[in-house]
């Protein structure tokens, strides 16, 4: 066993003397087969340039450069060289082999498209040369050898002319190749990914939480299509989750301009859904200014992420690829710049800091930090197209190191503007919640003033039968009727309908009725009680107007009327002839006519809103004056008029008013 071991070392000396004195190719020697793979960490004979021949057994390699393989070629004396270069190394297999074993090697990272031969033969690769160029972002791939015998290892590499994007895509070997028995490196690959997927933070952690969060926003934004913000964070979480995916750990075997494009789509569509989150979160959407200065850099960044994809899928895989380099480096900074908008919003908003709350300036600072280290990345990385800095090697650096996991700066940072927009969104909704408790309670006391002032029991009026029915179209509405019985032993009816809806129209009743109350007894007349009416709400009803009509009726069947433009009356099946006038609050100075009618036992007044007419189907079709002639001309009460409309299709508050004369 000793004499076996001796002769090992001595072969081993020798050889390596042989080596030393011919100064011929470099040399490994692997004799621990089946103790793990060894690293081919040796100086690697290398030279730029293209010739097929050099994969030979006999090739004569002496006077090629001696380069280290985990150092790109880019940093050893070939800075942006793009092309064609080849590696060389002799590879000899100690006497200490297992029976019928394989050799197997791996090539763990290569810029970008290279082929193996082993003595001579092209044994694998990744991707492919020119004229049809393809290169993977993960270059790594496990080339089987053969029996394990000795020989020379060759790889042919060929390098795309390289954007200032492609910052990490030096050329040639990034890492020593590893050498050993088949099923060895195939653990030791399979060990390596582990690694690295379960140090990737950014992967393990951010991926399920931005899914989360494009989920959750995205069925917010469906509840509530308004929240534009909530569409806005689906579409921010969806494309750091396109970014994660197409930077994992897992090796996908997608070429690299594929997932650079990704990547530069990603950025920009994230940006777009940032700004307009920000202008939505930090209260800016009413600086008319920085609204359209969003509107543009949004338009510019997308438009710039559109030629930046013809750059990347169309011209630099093809024969146009040192066209494509050119383009880049311009377009690089017409991307770069709108980025800045992100810091802009955030300082417009910290200049009007007493309306931020907590955790708004936290999102503020959280988008302040990301931004300011992308945009040092970015011109960093930019740089590197021409000089070699070690910014970006510290921007690269991990933040930390927790037990084997990795903490990248913008992995970090990323992080926090997640959880600041989450904050945010959070207490936007809390805030939305209290403002909405708040307009249910301002509704609730507009609908018991209204109630207050829409008779829900009718008084009895001499010499007539009323039914009555209102239906707003909202919680509260901008119909009006009353009721008043006089002095003289008549009774003032008024109908009306004040434009708009809501809270606002609801609030305009309650003016019109108060003065309609102050005015019944001082004025008889119903032309003249309009005229006055419509002389104090003049510039009271905030732009708006209403349509009104006024009865007074006798015992004895006479009834005087006036309208403000309102629809007239029918009586019995037909419409009464009434003047045409304005609503009431447009102009000071308005007449208003009077006429009277004598109605006979059992005649029908009927009175509405213009909501009975203009009730529409779900086809559009408008309920129109034919029915509405029709459902009284039947007998049907109040409450029957209003349930026909309400089935056919409300559309605005419905009020009618129906009087029969009893003779």
């Amino acid at each position: 066993m000793l004499q076996r071991t001796t002769l090992a070392v001595f072969v081993r000396l020798a050889l390596l003397l042989a080596c030393a004195q011919a100064a011929a190719a470099p040399l490994t020697v692997v004799d621990t087969l089946g103790d793990g793979v060894v690293a081919l960490d040796g100086r690697w004979a290398f030279h730029a340039g293209d010739d097929p021949s050099w994969s030979a057994v006999a090739f004569d390699d002496s006077r090629w450069e001696r380069r280290a393989p985990g150092v790109p070629w880019d940093l050893q004396g070939a800075w942006a060289r793009d092309g064609y270069g080849w590696y060389r190394m002799e590879i000899h297999v100690g006497p200490t082999r297992p029976a019928s074993a394989l050799l197997s090697v791996w090539i763990p990272s290569v810029g970008d498209a290279y082929e193996v031969y082993w003595n001579g033969v092209r044994v694998g690769g990744s991707g492919s040369l020119p004229p049809s160029a393809k290169w993977i972002a993960d270059s790594s791939s496990v080339i089987r050898l053969g029996e394990a015998r000795d020989g020379v290892l060759a790889i042919r590499v060929w390098r795309a002319p390289f954007l200032s994007i492609g910052w990490n895509d030096y050329g040639g070997l990034r890492s020593a190749p590893r050498i050993g028995l088949s099923h060895e490196v195939m653990l030791h690959v399979e060990n390596q990914r582990n690694v690295a997927f379960r140090s990737d933070f950014s992967y393990l952690i951010l991926l399920p939480l931005y899914t989360l969060a494009a989920g959750l926003s995205l069925l917010a934004w469906f509840s509530n299509r308004g929240k534009i913000a909530y569409l806005c964070l689906s579409i921010f979480s969806v494309s750091m989750i396109a970014m994660l995916v197409a930077s994992s750990p897992l090796g996908w075997e997608a070429p690299l301009p594929w997932l650079l494009a990704v990547n530069r789509a990603g950025i920009g569509i994230r940006d777009v859904a940032l700004w307009i989150m920000l202008l939505w979160l930090l209260d800016l959407r009413r600086s008319r200014w920085l609204v359209r200065t969003t509107r543009v850099a949004s338009v510019w960044i997308l438009s710039v992420v559109a030629v930046y994809l013809v750059v990347l899928l169309v011209l630099w895989p093809s024969q146009w690829a040192h066209v494509a380099q050119e383009i880049e480096l311009p377009l690089a900074g017409l991307y770069a710049v709108p980025g800045l908008l992100s810091l802009v919003i955030v300082a417009v908003a910290v200049l009007r800091g007493k309306r931020l709350t907590l955790s708004n300036w936290i999102l503020a600072v959280a988008t302040a930090a990301t931004q300011l280290l992308v945009v040092a990345r970015n011109v960093s990385i930019v740089g590197l197209r021409f000089t070699y800095s070690s910014a970006i090697a510290y921007l690269l650096k991990p933040l930390a190191v927790v037990h084997g996991i990795a903490i990248h700066k913008h992995t970090a940072t990323d992080t926090l503007v997640l959880a600041a927009l989450v904050y945010a969104f959070y207490w936007d909704s809390v805030e939305q919640r209290r403002r909405h408790a708040l307009l249910e309670r301002e509704f609730a006391n507009a609908r018991e003033l209204q109630q207050v002032l829409i008779p829900e029991a009718l008084p009895g009026v001499p010499g007539y039968a009323l039914t009555s029915a209102y239906r707003p179209a909202l919680e509260v509405g901008g119909d009006f009727f009353q009721i008043i019985p006089l002095e003289a032993g008549s009774t003032l009816v008024v109908l009306g309908d004040v434009s708009g809806k809501g809270l606002k129209a609801a609030m305009a009743v309650s003016l019109i009725l108060g003065a309609l109350r102050a005015l019944a007894e001082e004025y008889s007349s119903p032309a003249e009680l309009l005229d006055v009416l419509n002389q104090r709400l003049c510039g009271r009803l905030q732009g708006g107007f209403a349509t009104c009509i006024a009865l007074r009726l006798e015992a004895n069947g006479e009834c005087r009327l006036a309208s403000a433009g309102h629809p007239a009356p029918l009586l019995n099946d037909g419409e009464v002839d009434l003047a045409g006038a304005l609503p009431l609050g447009l102009m000071p100075r308005t007449a208003y006519a009077e006429q009277t009618l004598n109605l006979e036992a059992d005649d029908q007044l009927s009175l509405y809103t213009d909501g009975l007419l203009e009730a529409r189907s779900p086809a559009g079709e408008l309920f129109g004056f034919e029915r509405v002639r029709a459902i009284f001309a039947n007998g049907l009460n109040a409450e029957q008029a209003v349930e026909s409309a309400v089935a056919f299709g409300q559309d605005d508050d419905i009020t009618v008013l129906i009087l029969t004369a009893q003779g």
